[in-house]
């Protein structure tokens, strides 16, 4: 018997309010406030229950209606929701009874649940720390736990993104397993319809078919396809033909009602589709988990952190989110901004950060035309993708002023210490004189990334130079970690020892400044 299972994504960002202005809320000292007004509740609210309306809850309550019946019948019939932190959250102020339903479905095992980052944030792609990264996790699966008393086994990044450090994070953090998409590049004229193992650690890797997935979630309404139209007796068929053991089919929840109409016959083709499967000779319903339980793997996927993999457009990479030089901007700038929000360690400043890293935001930012186009258009508020980098800048632009100014208030004046340089002012790695790396940094987080994986050479090079104690006490301004740098370099240390102790140093003051403390500092 083939595995067949299907997954449905449940995600909804928070919109941003497109008339904020800061001068409103010039002298406005009560955060929240000002919080509130970054984000359109109305909007939010009423596309919220819109589509709870045409799919959330019909689909929900199709999918319960057919597995008890299949169950009275002796067949079984189970599948996936990945649900993000941002959809319970609106559930829970607009749509509770939705929270009950899929408890339902939780609690009567018809429902497996993944684990996802709890803001549907890129943070996976922050840096090798993964530190916010780890957080959204845990959050994501404190909630899944505390909601439903459900653990996820198994994960889903992010619009699929994943490379071999995403797959390690994730397999530290006691997943059994990981979805991503099933991209011929990285498959290598390998099949999708297996089981693998992530590079460097046991994680295994499930891999979604994104012609089996895109029939549905793109071309079932599109009557210029040659196979419209889709039917369930069709669509069996092709699965059945199609070699593997497992076939992963994994889609928006709003294909069902939303990206195709009740009319298009979307709901009455799940329907028929569950039936058939179920009574299928050689298919049968899995989840994720059983999958990775019962199926041996069948090689290794290998994706460097230069070539991340995604479900998103054409090109399945990162270009959805970090493809022009407005998304780079603010995706560069909202990342900046964590060590600043951790040292504060304020939990009002800590949401909106987190709200305002939704890969929703960047998304809208897109300049993409055609079919990825389109796409990029489904729940999109704004009228072009510049008129969604001015509307996310304004509200960048205030929180980071409000932030700057509580961190005064706080008297955790040594935190400016973190924030970005301009880029005129960011040090440049040379191999030596003359010879650059191509390779700029603008913050000491940004330095500690670099120095972990530079060529020895150049380190060997800029400490012997006293460059990272000059640029540190010139730039950054931060005196006491100048003296320490300064302290490295004249140990006249060479290879691996100067890279660790350069390390050491950075870290220790990051954390200091971060309110963890460090003897070196004391």
């Amino acid at each position: 018997m083939k595995d067949f299972c299907m997954i449905l994504e449940f995600h909804q960002p928070y919109r941003l309010n497109r008339n904020f202005n800061s001068l409103y809320y010039a002298g406005e000292e009560d955060f929240r406030k000002v919080f509130d007004a970054y984000f359109d509740d109305g909007l939010n609210e009423l596309i919220f229950r819109g589509v709870t309306r045409r799919c959330y809850l019909p689909l929900s309550e199709l999918i319960l209606e057919q597995a008890e019946r299949l169950r009275r019948e002796g067949k079984e019939f189970r599948l996936a929701y990945s649900l993000s932190g941002l959809f319970i959250e609106q559930c829970k102020r607009w749509e509770p009874k939705l929270i009950e339903l899929i408890g339902e479905l939780v609690d009567l095992g018809y429902v497996e649940l993944l684990g996802q980052t709890y803001y549907h944030s890129l943070s996976g792609l922050y840096g090798p720390e993964r530190i916010e990264f780890k957080r959204q996790v845990e959050m994501h699966r404190s909630l899944m736990d505390g909601l439903f008393g459900f653990k996820p086994e198994v994960f889903e990044n992010t619009e699929c993104l994943y490379n071999n450090s995403i797959a390690r994070a994730i397999d530290d953090m006691g997943f059994e397993g990981i979805v991503t998409e099933g991209a011929d590049r990285i498959l290598k004229g390998r099949s999708p319809n297996y089981v693998y193992r992530a590079k460097g650690c046991g994680l295994k890797v499930l891999l979604r078919n994104y012609r089996l997935s895109d029939d549905i979630g793109f071309r079932f309404s599109s009557r210029s396809w040659c196979e419209w139209p889709l039917t369930s007796e069709k669509y069996v068929r092709w699965i059945e033909w199609t070699p593997g053991e497992s076939i992963v089919v994994f889609i928006d929840s709003e294909t069902f009602g939303e990206h195709h109409s009740r009319e298009s016959g979307i709901f009455d083709f799940l329907k028929a589709l569950i039936r058939k499967i179920a009574e299928s000779r050689y298919l049968v319903w899995s989840t994720p988990s059983e999958i990775l339980e019962k199926r041996d793997e069948r090689g290794v996927i290998d994706v460097d952190d230069f070539s991340t993999v995604s479900w998103a457009d054409l090109e399945r990479d990162t270009s959805a989110w970090l493809g022009n030089g407005m998304q780079l901007t603010v995706y560069e700038s909202i990342k900046s901004l964590g060590p600043l929000v951790r040292s504060l360690g304020d939990e009002a400043f800590y949401t909106v950060w987190r709200r305002l890293q939704s890969s929703d935001h960047l998304y809208y930012m897109s300049t993409k035309s055609g079919g990825p186009g389109e796409v990029h258009g489904y729940f999109n508020p704004y009228g072009s993708p510049y008129e969604a980098f001015t509307v996310y800048l304004r509200v960048l632009a205030d929180f980071e002023v409000r932030l700057k100014v509580r961190l005064e208030e706080t008297g955790r004046r040594e935190a400016r210490y973190l924030f970005p340089v301009p880029s005129d002012k960011a040090f440049t790695f040379y191999r030596e004189f003359a010879r650059s790396m191509n390779l700029r940094v603008r913050s000491l987080h940004d330095l500690l990334s670099a120095l972990r994986s530079v060529d020895i050479k150049s380190i060997e090079f800029h400490s012997e130079r006293g460059d990272f104690g000059r640029w540190v006490r010139q730039v950054i301004g931060d005196m006491e970690l100048a003296e320490v740098l300064d302290e490295v370099s004249s140990l006249g240390l060479v290879g691996e020892k100067l890279r660790r102790k350069l390390i050491e140093a950075l870290e220790a003051r990051i954390a200091e400044v971060e309110g963890g403390g460090s003897p070196i500092f004391k």
